[in-house]
């Protein structure tokens, strides 16, 4: 891939801030280029990478822009690729890009074309997660809307139709409440829930039904 900047332009500066770290500034506008670094050198080389990473961005935010006024931060699979060919870049599998959703790219741990690599892949793991969604609400739509099904409570036989519907192992009953509770824990940091984990819940809150007397 080729590099935009192997210098630092012109009008960008090594500057000595209040903490005594070095953080590159534009001398035009006086706005910080980049994170400030121990050393001058580390400032250079972190700014260069911010540079080329910033530009290679922009010419991929062009490519897949499409008739959208902005480039988009889910990328489809379609638009990861045309990304990664936009730059010269390989294209990495939906799991490699799922598994990279946590790592941190920066300099001076990795170069930038390490830093570019990871960020689509995110990009594309931010798309999948939106297509997950999106399959999550229609499938819970659908759900729903069939007969004998009500999504706040399970019968037993509801709830083993349900889970081979999806292909998932119907779990015994005497842990649905321990899985209710994962499912609420998974809720509560913000995590997209796992189906079974979700038909645990309200195959729990139809047996609560059922020993109140209320069978779902």
């Amino acid at each position: 891939m080729d590099m935009a900047y192997s210098e630092l332009p012109d009008d960008v500066e090594i500057v000595e801030n209040a903490q005594g770290r070095f953080e590159p500034r534009s001398a035009e506008r006086d706005v910080r280029i980049g994170v400030p670094k121990t050393t001058p050198e580390a400032a250079r080389v972190a700014c260069l990478t911010y540079l080329n990473v910033r530009a290679a961005m922009d010419r991929v935010g062009a490519a897949v822009r499409g008739t959208s006024a902005y480039p988009p931060t889910h990328y489809t699979r379609e638009q990861y690729e045309r990304a990664c060919d936009e730059l010269g870049l390989i294209r990495l599998p939906d799991s490699v890009c799922q598994s990279l959703g946590d790592v941190r790219f920066e300099p001076p741990e990795h170069d930038a074309e390490t830093i570019i690599i990871g960020s689509l892949a995110q990009r594309r793991r931010s798309g999948l997660l939106a297509e997950e969604r999106r399959q999550r609400r229609d499938f819970e739509k659908d759900l729903v809307r069939l007969p004998g099904f009500y999504s706040h409570g399970l019968t037993r036989e509801q709830y083993e139709k349900t889970c081979m519907w999806i292909g998932a192992d119907p779990a015994p009953e005497r842990r649905i409440t321990a899985l209710k509770a994962a499912c609420y824990e998974q809720e509560e940091v913000g995590d997209m829930v796992d189906l079974p984990l979700i038909l645990a819940k309200w195959r729990a809150t139809g047996k609560y039904k059922e020993r109140r007397g209320r069978a779902p």
